[in-house]
């Protein structure tokens, strides 16, 4: 009989730890799923802030080329009259060339971030499209910056500013260089970088979860 009780008061111990191992996994599981939730959305709002500058920067490209298509229209009669010369046709040009390429490339970057998708790629593949749009980002800095330098030198011989003191020009070319390096590095790494830092964090954790 008292093996009998023993045994009946061991079932139910056991039960009531089988309940509590039960609860304790469905909470754990609860607890994964919303973290991954948690990271997902982390990762889809930094992708999703890329991808809003992106288009702005493709509308922004499309004003700009209609603009430079008028600025081009109109000194077509202006040169009839003899109000331009080389060098303005020389940065016109540049301008142009400069619009249509920044197009292409902006199209292309928009359509490389807007195919990434976090709740429908598994999470490798959306860590090696972040990792390759990076390093395409990465292209995109140094033609920019290689870019403010033809831009700066045609601008320099365009207004004449070699005619200047030797002086004035290294301080004139330095304040420029600084300033517009500056400003691209800044609007980067806020638009740009910092939001890939927090999309690869969350991408991270949800390969650690998965």
């Amino acid at each position: 009989m008292t093996n009998n009780m023993e045994l009946d008061d061991l079932k139910k111990t056991w039960n009531v730890l089988d309940k509590q191992l039960q609860k304790e996994n469905l909470l754990d599981e609860s607890q994964v799923a919303e973290l991954i939730t948690q990271h997902k959305t982390g990762a889809s709002k930094g992708i999703n802030r890329i991808r809003r500058w992106q288009k702005l920067s493709v509308a922004i490209g499309i004003c700009v080329l209609l603009l430079m298509v008028l600025v081009v229209a109109f000194s077509s009669s202006l040169s009839t009259f003899g109000y331009l010369n080389s060098k303005v046709y020389a940065l016109l040009i540049f301008l142009v060339f400069t619009v249509i390429g920044g197009m292409w490339w902006d199209i292309k970057t928009y359509n490389m971030i807007r195919k990434i998708r976090v709740d429908e790629m598994p999470v490798v593949t959306v860590i090696k499209q972040i990792n390759t749009f990076k390093k395409w980002m990465r292209y995109e800095l140094i033609i920019v910056c290689g870019w403010v330098i033809i831009f700066f030198a045609l601008y320099y011989w365009n207004m004449g500013l070699y005619h200047q003191p030797f002086i004035n020009q290294l301080l004139l070319i330095s304040v420029f260089l600084a300033i517009t390096f500056a400003l691209v590095f800044l609007v980067y790494k806020k638009l740009i970088y910092n939001n890939l830092e927090d999309v690869r964090r969350n991408l991270n954790d949800l390969k650690d979860l998965s």
